[in-house]
């Protein structure tokens, strides 16, 4: 079943690695996007992936072609679990990148930790234990050092 929003947008059978190498360039309103990331956030929680495989690239496609970079570091981190769950481990470790170098633009430091642990989960599951663990280490570091701290370790 096609989506409606997407036959209009133009990004009807759009694939996701068509989203990832070649947007299109058509975008909405954050607000809009937003919505669109919570319902495919809802798909992949509640395992819904054949949904969600339809749903990620126009969302992909839309908001790389956005203003917003932490929605887009949002959708590149849903991308990138979409795609473990899914066994695409070179899409994935891709699309991890893209989810930090997004986050890393927006300047939100909750979404460079999400992209990093994005990327150790990436990396961990393509038997890369070691270097998930040194991002892991210096996310958290990181996090520390600007003051966030967990409600364990606010004393």
């Amino acid at each position: 079943m096609l989506d409606r929003r997407d036959l209009l947008l133009g990004t009807a059978g759009l694939s996701l690695d068509a989203a990832m190498f070649r947007p299109t360039g058509v975008t909405e309103s954050a607000a809009t996007l937003r919505t669109q990331l919570a319902k495919a956030q809802s798909d992949f929680r509640t395992g819904r992936y054949d949904s969600l495989g339809k749903r990620l690239p126009g969302l992909v496609d839309r908001a790389v072609s956005g203003d917003d970079k932490r929605l887009t570091a949002d959708v590149w981190t849903l991308a990138t679990e979409y795609l473990i769950k899914t066994d695409q481990d070179d899409y994935a470790l891709l699309a991890a990148d893209r989810a930090a170098a997004a986050a890393s633009e927006s300047g939100d430091r909750l979404a460079v930790a999400e992209a990093a642990y994005c990327r150790c989960m990436t990396l961990r599951h393509s038997g890369r234990s070691r270097t998930a663990y040194t991002i892991t280490v210096d996310a958290a570091s990181a996090l520390a050092d600007e003051g966030l701290r967990t409600g364990s370790y606010s004393k």
